[in-house]
């Protein structure tokens, strides 16, 4: 369990060693993620998606400047990270405490990307289109492609979630369209489609 401030945070990634300006850091990042919940819980959430995702995009900026030079260029951590930690936060506290009284509050937010959701949403998405769902192929294909092979759909090589940068957000903008198209279809939002899908055993080939 966290403090009565905020919640338990990931600080184990600084290592049993890390330095007293480090741990500092990392209470630094733990209240960005924090602000940008209590916006949402308490504070009756965003009035619009671009509101929201300004706020997001400060949030992952501020995360990643509190853990910038904890590694070496292969294990820094990135905006991938980032979003990572910020999205399944967002995800654990709207889906296992407040859902049921401030659903809309949570309904801007991303859905958390990672291997499997981008598999999974690259997949789902090629199918429906495949079946004839038109309104779904324009996002598709500025995020994924058709394998003539394997005859299913998969992200195209430059969607690397852990490798995504501030400076180069549209493979994952590219990813969160798609994933807006299929919440809106189901009548979901984007966390309650992740919720859905990353678990699910369904071959959705």
């Amino acid at each position: 369990m966290g403090s009565a401030a905020y919640p338990a945070f990931p600080v184990g990634y600084l290592g049993f060693r890390a330095t007293s300006e480090q741990k500092d850091n990392a209470k630094c990042a733990k209240k960005a993620v924090w602000d940008y919940i209590n916006r949402l819980r308490i504070d009756e959430g965003y009035e619009c998606r671009e509101q929201h995702d300004t706020s997001f995009l400060a949030t992952a900026e501020n995360v990643i400047n509190a853990f910038a030079g904890y590694g070496d260029d292969d294990s820094s951590f990135g905006f991938g990270n980032a979003q990572k930690l910020i999205n399944m936060t967002a995800k654990y506290i709207a889906l296992g405490i407040y859902m049921d009284d401030c659903r809309e509050d949570f309904q801007y937010c991303h859905c958390p990307m990672d291997g499997i959701m981008v598999d999974k949403v690259a997949k789902l998405a090629g199918r429906l289109v495949d079946e004839g769902e038109d309104g779904l192929r324009a996002s598709l294909e500025n995020f994924a492609y058709k394998r003539p092979r394997a005859h299913d759909w998969a992200a195209k090589d430059e969607v690397r979630w852990s490798k995504l940068t501030l400076e180069n957000l549209k493979p994952y903008e590219d990813f969160q369209e798609v994933v807006r198209a299929l919440a809106e279809r189901e009548g979901l939002s984007p966390l309650e489609l992740d919720f859905c899908v990353w678990g699910s055993d369904e071959d959705e080939r």
